[in-house]
């Protein structure tokens, strides 16, 4: 039977970019170690008022490497139930207050992955026990209320909940038809990356059209572009709504790193700096008749810098639009 001869505790960043707590826990027999264990304590951006206290980093980190090593040590790493209860009854608070709840939960998610791996299973094996179980149906949120709307839409989270669908590939693909881009948005402009997606679209409004951006949010100046109205606020995410294409675009360019590359390559060089509204016209001004607007690649050099649209008709030819600098 493992037993816990080590619970180490430290600081990390989490997905974004704010410190959080890390717990590890080692299990053996006597003083050899057999397997580890590591978690990472979860942080929202939104409480409720119900929830358990979390207690500053530093903090959380020391009672880990103190109060908690010192309660755990030697105890069985199979028994988690008991485990969560010795954690519980040295707290001794209601509200996790005294030890933090992030110290408390990333201390109980590292020992349930610490028995996993004494036992060589996966995670969720070990804590099925004997119990059949079934991949859990996705559930995936399409719309953010509460505090992330500033108090736009009183409902927290929308979420696409596919309960009828035979397989998990199954429910993903009918989620996949349930979105925030209605059927007759106009893309304008479109980026996926490993890590994040943008997009502008032109949406009919009444008797006016907007250009709405979909994408990552600047968390450094500026934030929020002057001439947009916020549409919605998710961590990591933001979407506004433009009246001009030309803002919109600008928006998109900024916030992608599109024009912030344009603008990187010719720090080097500073009289070419007045030819970027010359690269850039062929984004900001409006077409010419007949030509799409639906951007598919760009690229941006010290000589120039290029377009390439897609037709708006799939018997039409795609649109290329260059622009270099002379001499």
């Amino acid at each position: 039977m493992a037993r816990i001869i080590e619970v180490r505790g430290r600081r990390v960043w989490d997905s974004r970019g704010r410190p959080t707590v890390e717990a590890e826990v080692i299990v053996g027999r006597g003083t050899t170690p057999l397997a580890s264990g590591r978690a990472i304590a979860p942080a929202g951006a939104s409480t409720g008022s119900g929830e358990a206290k979390s207690v500053d980093v530093p903090r959380a980190v020391q009672n880990i490497n103190t109060r908690i090593r010192d309660a755990l040590r030697a105890l069985s790493v199979s028994d988690q139930a008991a485990l969560d209860r010795r954690l519980i009854e040295l707290d001794g608070t209601a509200d996790k207050s005294r030890l933090g709840a992030n110290a408390i939960v990333a201390v109980s998610l590292a020992c349930a992955h610490a028995a996993a791996a004494a036992a060589k299973m996966p995670l969720w094996r070990h804590l099925a026990g004997e119990r059949r179980v079934a991949l859990p149906v996705p559930q995936i949120q399409i719309f953010g209320g509460g505090a992330h709307a500033r108090g736009r839409v009183d409902v927290q989270d929308y979420m696409v909940i596919c309960i009828g669908a035979g397989s998990f590939a199954e429910a993903l693909e009918w989620t996949a038809q349930v979105g925030i881009l209605a059927p007759d948005d106009l893309v304008h402009a479109a980026r996926l990356s490993p890590d994040s997606a943008a997009v502008v679209v032109e949406r009919k409004e009444a008797d006016a059209r907007v250009f709405v951006y979909f994408g990552p949010r600047m968390d450094a100046p500026p934030a929020d572009p002057y001439e947009a109205t916020l549409l919605y606020d998710e961590p990591g995410v933001r979407s506004y709504v433009f009246a001009q294409r030309g803002h919109a675009m600008a928006h998109f360019l900024r916030a992608t790193h599109g024009l912030g590359a344009a603008l990187s390559l010719l720090s080097r060089r500073a009289p070419e700096l007045r030819h970027i509204r010359r690269w850039t016209q062929a984004l900001f001004a409006e077409p010419a008749v007949g030509r799409s607007t639906r951007l598919l690649a760009g690229w941006f050099a010290t000589s120039g810098a290029g377009f390439l649209f897609v037709p708006s008709e799939s018997d039409q030819p795609f649109a290329y639009c260059e622009v270099a600098i002379e001499g």
